[in-house]
């Protein structure tokens, strides 16, 4: 990611919106994809192969905000996921 990085962003260039953006770095990724392999194949070739079995993308809901009144002296304690490690 950090060769890729580099011949992206540099120099950085702006775009007038998110969709703007979003259309040029597809443009960029598929052509920059032509040109790395991977294994035998340029990467492209399995971007292309793998995109019938991609899932669509939708909504993530991966927080829950909860607005409370906190008064300073008092001590907080909040419900955390642990993570696999952390077990």
């Amino acid at each position: 990611m950090q060769d890729a990085r580099r011949r992206f962003w540099r120099p950085m260039p702006s775009f007038p919106d998110l969709n703007a953006l979003n259309a040029w770095l597809e443009e960029h990724c598929l052509e920059q994809w032509g040109q790395i392999q991977h294994r035998a194949l340029p990467i492209a070739d399995v971007h292309a192969a793998e995109v019938a079995s991609l899932m669509p993308v939708g909504t993530f809901d991966g927080f829950v905000v909860h607005t409370k009144r906190v008064l300073p002296t008092c001590p907080l304690n909040f419900k955390r996921q642990q993570t696999q490690s952390q077990k």
